[in-house]
């Protein structure tokens, strides 16, 4: 009793008040004397580590601070990222956190499922792509401009044809790139709306594999233009202007209203914005 007292800053007759109060309200001894030592009872060894979840949580929330130091903080953010953003974006966000926070890490994703009910919930801290139905309760802010070309193998026999005729553009066998399981790419829905329909030889859930296929055949990708020039410079490939008129996506930062004042998430947003204007200043 007298350690107990000592432990927490208390008198020894506080402290029996209080062991006697537990007693009474579970109607248990909760301590026995073996010896020269009070043990605990089976019932006080069951409520040992609800207790000490407890108490954890009122010293986290005592000790908490909104204060975030870059140099010092550990934080894990948790970021959505499309595929394209991966290749394109997560390099340049790499290298300019590494700068101001060595020890800051990432936990990247591509799936988007179930991603509203997962930024709510706090298990997703921001996401990067074109999302549009993360409407109410959510931010966005415009990252990059985009536009679809087309993508095929140098020396491709009909390239000619396809950037001056759209005839010739859908007579071709075309990749699609769906990173929604089982839905339509954006590009799949945006031709469906004019009317207009490519013959699908394969579809793919990310970009990963394209450059190989194109460059092993005569098929035809059409993808956002800051992707195609990057392939372009890793690859024998080459990149051709549409045939036709086509809405473009632009790749968009997401984040829920309750992430939206907290100072770490403040920093990442800046960081991720930084790396998008230098990524548009490459491909401008």
């Amino acid at each position: 009793m007298s350690h107990a007292a000592n432990a927490l800053a208390m008198t020894q007759p506080a402290v029996s008040i209080g062991l006697r109060r537990l007693r009474e309200h579970y109607n248990n001894p909760l301590f026995t004397r073996v010896g020269y030592e009070m043990q605990g009872t089976e019932l006080a060894d069951e409520l040992y580590p609800k207790f000490l979840a407890a108490i954890t949580s009122l010293e986290a929330v005592y000790s908490f601070t909104d204060d975030f130091e870059p140099s010092t903080a550990k934080n894990m953010f948790s970021l959505m990222v499309s595929d394209i953003g991966d290749m394109i974006l997560l390099p340049k966000l790499l290298n300019l956190s590494q700068q101001e926070a060595p020890f800051i890490a990432y936990n990247m994703s591509i799936s988007q499922k179930n991603l509203k009910e997962r930024m709510q919930q706090g298990e997703v801290d921001l996401a990067v792509g074109f999302v549009p139905e993360l409407e109410a309760g959510f931010y966005h802010k415009r990252l990059i401009s985009q536009y679809n070309v087309g993508l095929v193998r140098a020396g491709h026999p009909r390239l000619n044809s396809m950037k001056s005729d759209s005839m010739a553009y859908f007579g071709e066998r075309h990749i699609d790139v769906s990173n929604n399981e089982g839905e339509d790419s954006l590009v799949e829905r945006e031709l469906k709306s004019l009317s207009q329909k490519r013959h699908i030889t394969v579809r793919l859930s990310n970009y990963l594999g394209l450059s190989r296929l194109l460059l092993s055949s005569d098929l035809v990708a059409t993808v956002p233009k800051i992707l195609a020039v990057q392939l372009c410079e890793d690859h024998d490939l080459q990149l051709f202007p549409l045939p036709f008129d086509f809405y473009n996506y632009p790749i968009f930062a997401y984040w829920h209203e309750k992430r939206h004042k907290d100072a770490d998430h403040i920093w990442l947003r800046q960081q991720i914005f930084k790396a998008a204007t230098l990524v548009q200043k490459e491909i401008t």
